[in-house]
């Protein structure tokens, strides 16, 4: 069984995320690219643009947390921000699951690699949509192993992990990678697969993208004003 997580580490990790959000998004420069400036000034337009369908998921969020900031650059430096710790914490979170042994040491590790990366400093406060697909395959990679580790909650992280493989689609095309996780779905606690225990998930993951769809409709009506 995977260890569990105390109230103490979920504490420091909320204190941790926020002050590291705070920091980020004070300190984070800005766009760097022309693609990065085409996106920013789609979302704050509400334009569409044909030719970038596989890239509106991006643009939708960005452009919720540019409305709602004072200024459309603090709203892109904290959606930056939030891609950043999120993808620390999904790499946390992930590790605990993947290992069952594994303990806070271990996820501390792998969350400061993360940070190392140079791309902090290169890229700071760049909203490029590769940091936003990177976002969206941990996530589905996430979910998926939440489906494996709680069994009591399997439909629920399927619907997640469904919803998340569509936007995650949305966002770029070259995701469709991460759809591979579906056939791990017809694995068995012992590693054996089997085709039946694979629908039964699929079914939920089915949902769960059914209801990507609608989420992505939503976004469309309220930044765009236009579901389709």
């Amino acid at each position: 069984m995977t260890q569990k997580i105390s109230k103490i580490e979920v504490a420091c990790i909320v204190a941790i995320s926020l002050l590291a959000i705070a920091v980020l998004t004070i300190s984070a420069g800005g766009p760097q690219f022309s693609d990065e400036l085409a996106y920013i000034t789609l979302g704050i337009n509400g334009f569409k643009d044909p030719l970038i369908l596989n890239r509106y998921f991006h643009v939708y969020i960005q452009a919720i947390f540019m409305q709602l900031a004072p200024k459309p650059i603090i709203g892109v430096r904290l959606f930056w921000s939030l891609e950043m710790v999120f993808s620390a914490l999904m790499i946390y979170f992930g590790i605990r699951l993947l290992n069952r042994k594994a303990t806070a040491i271990h996820s501390i590790v792998g969350a400061f690699f993360f940070f190392s990366l140079p791309f902090f400093l290169t890229y700071s406060g760049a909203t490029i949509v590769d940091f936003t697909s990177m976002v969206m395959v941990t996530g589905v990679l996430l979910f998926y192993l939440l489906s494996i580790r709680f069994e009591n909650k399997t439909k629920w992280f399927l619907l997640a992990m469904g919803a998340m493989l569509f936007l995650s689609f949305k966002t770029k095309e070259v995701n469709l990678v991460a759809s591979v996780a579906v056939v791990g779905l017809g694995l068995d606690g012992e590693g054996s697969f089997h085709w039946k225990l694979l629908w039964q998930k699929v079914r939920w993951t089915l949902l769960g993208m059914a209801g990507g769809v609608v989420i992505f409709m939503g976004l469309g009506a309220l930044v765009v004003h236009d579901p389709l």
